[in-house]
């Protein structure tokens, strides 16, 4: 029964009906748990079930969430969506997803219910389909708990990324007292008591009614574990084990992963505790799948999970068998499929459930043999320093004494080479120099290859930051050639934005193109980090011309492809160089605000940023500049960047002259 939502059923109704000529819609649904927000949506998706395609995913409550969780719901029955996604080739899968709003004949509505517990893929799926909604023939529908999305929270990004004009919000409020007396009807209970118990909420309201009796059940969990307790035996065992999967259960699977029935499932409906489809069997709402999860003791819990994991298919997301690993202790099985689950996770751009399912590994590292948790460090930290995370300078250099012990001297040079580009954005620049000559020294001796092409690539660069021209030009002219010699292309790209650079600051016109070759190359390579990098290094170059038209455009450019690629450090770098264009041009509310929001992510941006901030409080009167100007100043100097020195020294030149 759906009641006092005919307003938000008539807006839906009218925004599906006007987007054949405004174009397609993003429509937030907010609200608190049990509001009533699946109901909304059931309700809609009914009633415009014969002049629309529908498709529905959900997000799961997992401890990691399995990447493009809802995605694979709505494969089901898109065959394109679900070979892309078993392909795990993000862009098919970004653009299949998208397609699905691109029928020609009858408009789509596409639904990602709970997007509270998104993992970083969905919700990457979700910005680049919200983005191009505008030219789309349907309506994407987003739900999410108000209460557990906070300022922090990633899909607040997301939301803040989508163009306002095709964006709508609606939130659901409870219902009124005359709503409540309706629910409560003749079953004796006082509506007035269960409004000021419940303050209207649907889902708490039907639960105290289905409780029934004078006294208003204490929780929830109350309610539900009553209705529990009326159950026979085998059907009380059956969902306590459904209970431990937050996600709806196939049919065809209920006997063999819960040893329940069709009976015991009935038993269970009559009682309003699970919802039966055609094809899959789940609780009515997530709040009472965590009442009864709530009520299994810890061995209980440890011994559902276990049993689960003795008769999950071969071919079971590895996500979702690292949550009953997890759930088990099963520390064999989370170190057989924790790495599994990560590098699915990275492979669909999913970083921080990547890192997640490393930091899960964490207490059980020395279990681990020596050559195969060096293996597994060096992925963790990769994760890490796509994240910007600090922590990745301490899981590389354990990673490297492993690799100097056990390893070949190829292993060692790549945790080396990764571990100078992670000093070297986290402001480190002499710690990042020792590991790019120690790279050179292991591989000198074996002669020409790839990996040596890398690493004087990597130096060049360094002594390109520190101001060393002059040493910077032999090194990268043997980086170009050995990595023509080998076939390397990425350290071909590096250093030709070094020598671009290089050029560029002798006040050479060869400069640009050198770095315009190196990004085109990077973009047709797929060579993700290279391209937006030349990107950065094109927009500073501009700016440094005093172009900043070109500059601007430069900087939204590689701000945007950062974004796409999920390179946060670099978005953050890019966003140092826009703030500093725009405050340049005298569009200084549009640079704080950028500054302001960009600031603290990593030492490299921080520079920029902070000085940005400085000079504009300064310049403004107001307090906390100067704090912000030494702020930039230590972090230049610990890092020892010539660039980043001199623009400091200029802006505590201005301080001193203001």
């Amino acid at each position: 029964m759906l009641l006092e939502r005919e307003t938000e059923l008539g807006l839906l109704s009218d925004l599906l009906a006007g987007v054949g000529s405004s174009g397609g819609k993003v429509v937030l649904i907010r609200g608190e748990a049990g509001i009533g927000k699946s109901s909304l949506v059931g309700a809609f998706l009914d009633s415009c079930a014969d002049t629309a395609h529908t498709h529905v995913g959900v997000c799961d409550n997992l401890q990691t969430p399995q990447p493009l969780g809802p995605l694979w719901d709505i494969a089901r029955s898109e065959p394109a969506l679900r070979h892309a996604l078993q392909e795990r080739d993000r862009q098919a899968v970004l653009e299949a997803f998208f397609d699905l709003s691109l029928v020609s004949l009858r408009p789509s509505i596409v639904v990602i219910e709970d997007t509270q517990w998104s993992d970083e893929a969905t919700l990457d799926a979700i910005k680049y389909v919200g983005r191009r909604m505008a030219r789309a023939n349907g309506l994407l529908l987003l739900t999410y708990r108000i209460g557990e999305v906070d300022i922090d929270h990633p899909l607040r990004s997301v939301i803040g990324d989508l163009p306002p004009q095709i964006v709508t919000r609606i939130e659901l409020e409870g219902l009124s007292r005359s709503g409540v007396a309706e629910i409560v009807g003749e079953s004796g209970l006082d509506p007035g008591r269960i409004f000021e118990a419940t303050h209207g909420n649907p889902f708490l309201v039907s639960e105290m009614v289905l409780a029934g009796g004078d006294n208003v059940p204490s929780s929830v969990g109350d309610s539900v574990m009553a209705r529990v307790g009326k159950l026979s035996a085998p059907a009380r065992d059956m969902l306590r084990v459904l209970s431990v999967i937050p996600q709806r259960v196939p049919r065809l699977d209920l006997a063999l992963l819960t040893g329940g029935s069709l009976g015991d499932v009935a038993e269970c409906e009559r009682l309003d505790l699970l919802v039966v489809a055609p094809d899959s069997i789940g609780f009515r709402h997530e709040l009472i799948r965590r009442a009864v999860e709530a009520s299994l003791t810890i061995s209980e819990s440890i011994s559902v999970h276990a049993r689960l994991l003795s008769v999950l298919p071969s071919d079971t997301d590895p996500a979702r068998v690292v949550h009953h690993a997890r759930g088990a202790n099963d520390v064999a099985r989370l170190i057989e499929f924790a790495p599994k689950a990560a590098g699915a996770a990275e492979e669909v751009g999913a970083h921080r459930e990547a890192s997640a399912h490393y930091r899960a590994l964490e207490p059980y590292l020395e279990q681990i043999t020596a050559a195969d948790r060096a293996n597994l460090l060096m992925e963790w930290a990769r994760v890490e320093y796509y994240l910007a995370n600090t922590r990745a300078i301490d899981i590389l250099d354990s990673a490297i004494e492993l690799y100097r012990e056990h390893g070949s001297g190829r292993d060692l040079a790549a945790a080396l080479g990764l571990a100078v580009a992670v000093n070297e954005t986290h402001a480190r620049t002499k710690v990042a120099e020792s590991h790019a000559l120690e790279a050179i020294r292991v591989l000198e001796p074996e002669g020409p290859s790839s990996d040596l092409a890398s690493a004087l690539s990597r130096y060049a660069d360094l002594l390109l930051h520190q101001g060393e021209g002059v040493r910077a030009d032999p090194v990268v002219e043997r980086a170009i050639e050995m990595g023509q010699e080998t076939g390397s292309e990425v350290a071909q790209i590096r250093a030709l934005i070094v020598k671009g650079m290089l050029a560029y600051v002798r006040g050479m016109s060869n400069g640009r193109g050198l770095i315009e070759q190196a990004r085109s190359r990077a973009e047709k390579g797929n060579h993700r980090y290279e391209e937006v990098s030349a990107l950065r290094s094109l927009a500073y170059s501009a700016q440094e011309h005093n172009d900043m038209d070109l500059a601007q455009d430069l900087a939204q450019r590689a701000r945007a492809t950062a974004i796409r690629y999920e390179l946060p450090f670099l978005e953050s770098e890019a966003n140092g160089v826009y703030a500093d264009s725009l405050m340049r041009t005298g569009n200084w509310e549009a640079a704080e605000d950028l500054a302001t929001e960009s600031v603290g992510s990593h030492a490299n941006a921080d520079v920029h940023l902070m000085r940005v901030l400085g000079l504009l409080r300064l310049r403004r009167g107001r307090s906390g500049g100067r704090q912000n100007l030494d702020g930039a100043r230590k972090l230049a100097e610990e890092s020892g960047e010539i660039d980043y020195l001199l623009h400091v020294a200029a802006a505590i030149a201005e301080e001193m002259w203001l």
